[in-house]
């Protein structure tokens, strides 16, 4: 036991002496983190208020139906003059759409006659130009099926004096309801995700470093001064491991706190976080010792290991999400640590509490445990004499 403790010490202290460890499990991860966020942040996390108008016309009515219609989206609602000012506010930017309702179009639906209403949408207008044409679809549609009623009352004796008057009202109540979906998994917002996934992504590397000062001192000979004394092949491989889990969590744990203190991240219930990392590093080690035992040279793992991180980064989503329509690039998701990391802090932001996180917990354990078991008979040949 104090070979293993001075080993791991002394290997801790070369750590941090040479800045690697700041630079890979920190600093590296925290900048891209912020990059990310700042290019890609106004994109995805922000929606643009839709900004809605109606050209003036008579048929009140319908104005209003559609004006309380579009309040209930978010929408901003602008008022015009005429159709050219339409088409003039929107060529400028003013507005995302506005809709074109003809004078005649409530007195037409006395007479049972359901006139056009028109849409004028710009070519940038995106998502904001369908919400609009699908707002007048889905009221011309509820009128239609207003006249289905007032026939259907007459034709039971109905007076139409009473019958029209109230259907008519009738089909000028909300025909959006707005409310929460509880989905199976509960996404991420976009400055957990992009800490998370670039957490995780140079765990990898810094999970790799104490099996680095393992190969450079086999290929140093330090490693055989060390063999030839009483200190046994497994603390010296338990040492390095050790190294590694330590590193590993100490970068986790600081880049969450940054991600709080400098993103807003939101990690849910700190104890369930804190089972994550734990088994989130294990199977970060393991990894790293499966390919540092593959390895010859301390360059050679480095690049076995860049090669293996980034299509695993890329495969768990580290960068971006993928797989999510299933098939086998899902499959092959859900054998990385990236993924099941990021599905227990998902399961965590639903409210839950350290349970929440024990299903992903438990495949990070999974994987944790196949590789170290892989592991134990390919970095043998490491502490060989």
């Amino acid at each position: 036991m104090r070979n293993f403790l001075l080993i791991t010490a002394k290997d801790l202290r070369l750590r941090i002496r040479d800045k690697s460890f700041f630079i890979i499990g920190l600093l590296a991860p925290l900048a891209l983190a912020f990059i990310f966020n700042t290019v890609f942040g106004s994109a995805f996390s922000d929606v643009a208020e839709p900004q809605l108008g109606i050209v003036d016309t008579e048929s009140v009515d319908s104005a209003q139906v559609l004006a309380n219609i579009a309040q209930q989206v978010g929408a901003s609602w602008q008022e015009l003059g005429s159709k050219s000012e339409a088409e003039t506010a929107i060529e400028e930017g003013e507005l995302h759409a506005v809709f074109v309702v003809p004078d005649d179009f409530d007195s037409g639906l006395a007479t049972g006659r359901i006139g056009t209403i028109g849409v004028i949408s710009g070519i940038d207008a995106g998502i904001t130009g369908d919400i609009a044409a699908g707002i007048a679809r889905g009221y011309a549609h509820s009128l239609r099926q207003t006249q289905v009623s007032i026939a259907s009352a007459i034709a039971a004796g109905g007076d139409p004096a009473t019958v029209v008057p109230a259907a008519l009202a009738s089909s000028g109540q909300s025909l959006v309801s707005l409310g929460e979906i509880e989905a199976e998994i509960r996404q991420l917002d976009l400055n957990t995700q992009t800490v998370a996934g670039m957490a995780m992504f140079f765990l990898l590397f810094t999970a790799q470093a104490g099996f680095l000062s393992l190969l450079e001192e086999r290929n140093g000979g330090t490693l055989d001064r060390m063999l030839s004394t009483p200190t046994r092949p497994a603390s010296i491989l338990g040492a390095k491991a050790a190294v590694s889990v330590v590193l590993g969590i100490v970068s986790l744990v600081v880049l969450i706190i940054a991600g709080i203190l400098l993103m807003d991240a939101k990690w849910g219930d700190p104890l369930g976080v804190a089972l994550l990392v734990v088994v989130g590093v294990l199977a970060a080690v393991g990894i790293a010792a499966v390919t540092s035992g593959f390895a010859k040279t301390a360059e050679q793992a480095g690049n076995i290991q860049g090669i293996v991180g980034t299509v695993l980064g890329l495969l768990g989503g580290a960068f971006f999400p993928i797989g999510q329509d299933g098939g086998i690039l899902a499959r092959l998701t859900a054998l990385t640590p990236h993924y099941w990391f990021n599905r227990g802090l998902s399961d965590l932001a639903s409210g839950g509490g350290v349970g929440a996180a024990l299903p992903a917990a438990g495949w990070l354990f999974v994987i944790a445990a196949v590789t170290a078991l892989v592991a134990a008979f390919v970095i043998r040949k490491q502490v060989s004499r």
